[in-house]
């Protein structure tokens, strides 16, 4: 398992929205781990700017991808998958800009990314920087930085210019200093003013290093069982959307909630969960036990893979997280409506923190099922006074 690391740096930038994320900011081998489930989650990785959500985005991609690949008779080194976080902060920039005519904005939601990546695919993460997956990697901060130029007195200034795509392209391959031959790629896929995309023209990878979602296998769970389908299927774009992966909110039933977070991670699922954190609610082992008193300005949504859980279940006492549990008799019993769930254990996208456990870290039931106060700056009027500590989970259709 692991935990997380926080950047307080960014939390001026965090959108409170539930539909808008920006998010908290270190890669290690891959996680694996004794845990009462084993999803097979990927590296744990270092976000530098506000973009959690597209990490959730890959790591659950990583993982669906990964099973399949293990399904197959890959071997644990051929199964290694690391694909590129920076590959869909380079679109949604590109995708923010040319909508908005405005400066971007690093907020989203998980449907967000996977929405970029059945647009626009995905690539290995050194297909588009290299050594973009070493653990101290600042390349988006500095784009986004050089980015910000570009708005400023650069070639983005005026609304005129942000509205033809492919000076934005132009203005972008510059800010991430992209190798000549990512270039070409980039113009084979999309064009230099992305004409296309890959959910109309999917074809238009073929020679280059981009992953298609319908092309990309695939883990899906079909009636409870794993099979081996497309990314395209678990996105839902197939004609039936039979295994289309949803949201679930806690609403006033809790152990509801729970039980299908904990029955998809059960069957492997790498479900993502969003939620509301205060930075002055984590301990010095990482957790986050108690609402705060009080609020402080470093405060957001944040968006993470779980990896975990722990939980008290009737007969067999204290499921500890970090030790595994095979019997099926045990795993169906801790569904019951007389579990507690203890905690949640969170893959993060912080790095390895010293405030962690190799990169992740646990969300208790007390906070959880708390009400966070907002900070609200001085001289301003604020209309809501706290909000709910968790705001969704994404898991598959019939969990």
């Amino acid at each position: 398992m692991r935990s997380f690391h926080f950047l307080p740096a960014l939390f001026a930038s965090l959108a409170l929205a539930a539909t808008s994320v920006a998010c908290g900011v270190e890669p290690s081998s891959d996680a694996a781990e004794d845990s009462i489930v084993d999803i097979g989650n990927t590296s744990v990785k270092k976000q530098t700017i506000g973009n959690c959500w597209i990490y959730a985005s890959v790591g659950w991609t990583e993982v669906l991808h990964k099973q399949a690949l293990e399904a197959t008779g890959a071997d644990a080194e051929a199964a290694k998958v690391n694909f590129s976080e920076a590959y869909l902060t380079y679109w949604s920039w590109y995708q923010y800009i040319v909508s908005n005519y405005t400066d971007v904005d690093s907020g989203g939601a998980v449907t967000d990314g996977l929405g970029l990546i059945w647009r626009y695919g995905i690539v290995a993460e050194t297909d588009f920087i290299p050594n973009a997956d070493t653990s101290a990697s600042d390349i988006q901060s500095k784009a986004l930085a050089a980015l910000e130029v570009e708005f400023k007195t650069g070639a983005l200034k005026t609304e005129e210019d942000r509205r033809d795509p492919a000076k934005v392209r132009e203005v972008l391959d510059r800010v991430w200093k992209l190798r000549p031959q990512v270039v070409a790629y980039l113009d084979k896929a999309f064009g230099k003013d992305v004409r296309d995309t890959l959910d109309r023209r999917p074809g238009n990878a073929d020679g280059t290093p981009i992953r298609v979602a319908e092309k990309l296998p695939a883990v899906v769970m079909d009636h409870g069982k794993p099979i081996v389908k497309t990314l395209k299927d678990a996105l839902g774009r197939d004609f039936w959307k039979k295994y289309m992966w949803h949201s679930i909110a806690p609403d006033s039933y809790a152990r509801g909630f729970y039980r299908s977070i904990q029955h998809a991670l059960h069957d492997r699922q790498p479900v993502v969960l969003h939620w509301f954190l205060d930075e002055s609610a984590m301990q010095n082992d990482g957790s986050f036990r108690n609402a705060p008193k009080k609020a402080t300005a470093k405060q957001g949504s944040h968006i993470v893979v779980l990896s975990d859980y722990q939980a008290t279940v009737p007969g067999y006492g204290l499921l500890k997280a970090g030790v595994a549990v095979t019997d099926p008799k045990i795993l169906e019993a801790a569904l019951s409506e007389d579990t507690k769930v203890e905690f949640l254990r969170i893959k993060n996208s912080w790095g390895l923190a010293k405030k962690s456990v190799d990169g992740m870290n646990d969300l208790y039931a007390t906070y959880l099922e708390s009400q966070i106060p907002l900070f609200c700056p001085a001289g301003e009027k604020c209309s809501e006074a706290s909000t709910d500590a968790v705001i969704s989970a994404y898991v598959p259709d019939g969990y």
